[in-house]
């Protein structure tokens, strides 16, 4: 009986995990999962991308805005579909970031009176000739729609609030930070202010760094 001792998983077991981390963590996972398959897909994307192809991940991802392609001077070539409610503009993608091969995926967050919306593109290179970028975008909010924690997450890049939550979040310990320095150093953490507490994650998009966060203590409406 000592050697072959039954397994029992215990399902109800959270460790030293407080509530708040738990559903922090089940919003991530919701969101980090589809957003982790748009990037594989994507990071095969120059393999000649063609109409067919663009549609079937409009059909996959339904969540996405579109899928275009632009020269290496930031002119279209192709983009489905071929109209937008947002200004479209993948130009910021032809810059490499010095922090990663030029080859890698990139992306960045443009901010329009509709809302902010993020492009991730994938570099064609031919030599050291940037020949065209694949591109796909879009409005993280479309994401959120079957996300039973999305009214507790605050989501952000350094420089954007993509998804406020039910918060204002001026009353949030989440503004006027360093977010690109914070998030070199650390990957979570917690900040306070006068109102309450808050607990944050990090995670990469491409080379984009999203911040998701969730009161711990206080009030922020």
């Amino acid at each position: 009986e000592y050697l072959n001792t039954p397994a029992v998983l215990e399902m109800h077991d959270t460790g030293d995990y407080k509530d708040y981390m738990l559903h922090l963590g089940a919003g991530m996972a919701t969101l980090d999962t589809p957003l982790n398959q748009l990037l594989r897909v994507m990071d095969d994307s120059d393999r000649g991308p063609d109409n067919e192809w663009a549609l079937a991940q409009l059909r996959r991802f339904p969540w996405l805005s579109g899928l275009a392609v632009i020269d290496g001077e930031g002119n279209e070539m192709a983009r489905v579909p071929d109209y937008s409610l947002k200004e479209f503009d993948a130009s910021p993608l032809l810059e490499p970031d010095p922090k990663q091969r030029r080859s890698e995926l990139r992306a960045y967050v443009q901010q329009g009176p509709l809302g902010p919306e993020i492009y991730v593109g994938k570099p064609v290179y031919t030599g050291d000739e940037l020949r065209a970028v694949v591109v796909a975008h879009f409005d993280m909010r479309a994401l959120l729609a079957h996300n039973k924690e999305a009214a507790h997450l605050v989501i952000a890049t350094p420089d954007v609030v993509l998804w406020p939550g039910l918060y204002d979040i001026e009353q949030t310990p989440l503004v006027e930070r360093d977010w690109e320095k914070m998030v070199r150093s650390d990957s979570k953490g917690s900040l306070s202010n006068s109102h309450g507490s808050f607990y944050w994650m990090s995670s990469y998009f491409a080379n984009l760094p999203i911040i998701y966060a969730i009161a711990s203590s206080g009030e922020f409406s």
